[in-house]
């Protein structure tokens, strides 16, 4: 069963955000924010406090915190608008909504909403008038995630004037405090105005300044090694749009990985997935005799578009030195979840098809000549392998686990002669290019043969010795 959860519209209408009156207990907005390497939050939909009557001392804060809502740290508000979060100079900049200049920000992923002015990043010159609102406009903004911070100057008890209470910069200024002090004296803050966006700074604990709460974020977690009845009870308990992917591992290494979301990815370069190549497959063809075939795997690049839930992908970084490990794939603000473990798609009239899965699945190998379809599985360097049935003995196939994809034959013309002889031969293209070789190893699966990933390389090991691909003897 597919599941099209929409959210509801959480931004209230502009008269209320902008009006008097105090609005600490709320709901979270639907954008999500990372704020520390491993902490992301959602802001409250509407509870800045920027009345002149509303503004607070910091020693006060204890009195609208609370049931899961508290403060960004000095350190938090640095990383989410400045040091730290993936292209966080482009998701923050001045505005002006339905008349009131004020700080906007953008959720991670952020994905720009159509029929509203397109949201500008920093330009030359810093100006509320960058970008500029209705309060339907805003709505629509608010919708899809962005955060408003309205101006409200702070406030003081001037002691020249018997300790009057008195609000300075309300029309084009905002100050907001973090929730750590500075010091026994002074506590961290948040400013910013027509001369900077932001500046993380300390101000006197007895000033008034405006607040705006969080809540942490908890994704819900799945995990590759998931079966079929934990997988589908973790999404159908699931209520946001938040998943963290755990134990699957992809290097940045330079070649091929399989993935397969039950989740639309609409910002690529916003998700765990940035800097990746990513490949659509295109379907593909068997050539060659039996016993020495050649399969034609056609790939195109995708530019320009998100990931569809569904659909399973190649993807691949170029390498780095020293290699990176993704161990966690966090992904947030994604679209339309689906539970429907079936990831099946179909290039179309193609003799080499393309599946994915969702939880682990035990997928069968060879097993007799009257198969109508055959799979196949990406190995190392790139090379495409048929599971060793002796692996499996209970039922010949390959243990796969979750959010990954194989390729299946759909022809009876080539059964292939043994599952003994693994490995097999693959011409990948990309977009009519070819662009490289699955490397075959040859006898893999036969008594005393073994094949080992060592410093990138494919070793065959054959009765104990070490052999490079080109059958020279490796000695240590």
């Amino acid at each position: 069963m597919k599941h099209q959860r929409l959210y509801l519209c959480l931004a209230i209408a502009l008269s209320q955000l902008l009006s008097a009156g105090t609005l600490y207990a709320t709901t979270a907005a639907k954008g999500v924010f990372t704020v520390a390497e491993n902490k992301t939050v959602q802001f409250a939909n509407a509870n800045s406090v920027y009345s002149e009557n509303e503004l607070i001392q910091w020693g006060n804060l204890s009195s609208v915190t609370g049931d899961g809502w508290d403060l960004l740290t000095g350190a938090e508000w640095s990383y989410l608008l400045a040091s730290g979060r993936t292209n966080a100079a482009n998701l923050n900049n001045l505005g002006t909504v339905n008349g009131k200049k004020g700080l906007i920000i953008l959720p991670d992923g952020w994905v720009q909403p159509a029929g509203v002015p397109e949201y500008q990043p920093v330009s030359v010159e810093i100006a509320y008038e960058d970008n500029v609102y209705t309060a339907e406009q805003w709505a629509v903004m608010a919708n899809a995630g962005a955060v408003f911070l309205p101006c409200a100057g702070y406030g003081y008890n001037d002691p020249s004037d018997g300790n009057k209470y008195k609000v300075v910069d309300a029309t084009d200024h905002g100050s907001y405090w973090a929730k750590d002090a500075h010091d026994a004296s002074n506590a961290n803050s948040m400013r910013f105005s027509s001369s900077e966006i932001h500046d993380f700074n300390n101000a006197v604990k007895t000033n008034y300044y405006s607040v705006i709460l969080v809540k942490t974020v908890t994704p819900t977690v799945l995990d590759e090694t998931d079966n079929l009845e934990t997988f589908t009870t973790k999404l159908a308990a699931a209520d946001d749009y938040n998943f963290a992917i755990v134990n699957r591992t992809m290097y940045k290494n330079g070649t091929l990985h399989t993935l397969c979301l039950p989740f639309d990815v609409p910002n690529v370069d916003a998700s765990p997935l940035a800097g990746a190549e990513i490949f659509e497959f295109k379907g593909g063809t068997v050539s060659g005799a039996i016993g020495s075939e050649v399969l034609q795997l056609n790939m195109s690049r995708l530019t320009g578009k998100g990931l569809r839930q569904g659909v399973p992908y190649l993807l691949r970084w170029a390498k780095t030195s020293p290699v990176e490990t993704l161990s966690t794939l966090r992904f947030y603000n994604v679209k339309n979840w689906d539970d429907n473990t079936d990831a099946a798609t179909d290039p179309g009239n193609t003799t080499i098809k393309f599946h994915g899965v969702y939880p682990k699945a035990h997928i069968p190998g060879y097993t007799s000549s009257s198969e109508k379809h055959y799979n196949f599985f990406l190995g190392a360097n790139d090379s495409i392998y048929w599971p060793d049935d002796a692996t499996y003995t209970e039922v010949a196939g390959h243990n796969m686990k979750g959010f990954r994809a194989y390729f299946y034959i759909v022809t009876a013309e080539y059964p292939f002669s043994a599952p003994a002889r693994q490995s097999i031969q693959a011409v990948w293209k990309i977009d009519s290019e070819v662009t490289g070789y699955g490397l075959p190893v040859t006898g893999y699966g036969l008594p005393g043969t073994g094949k080992l990933l060592r410093d990138g390389k494919v070793i065959l090991v054959i009765d104990g010795k070490m052999y490079d691909l080109q059958g020279q003897e490796i000695r240590d």
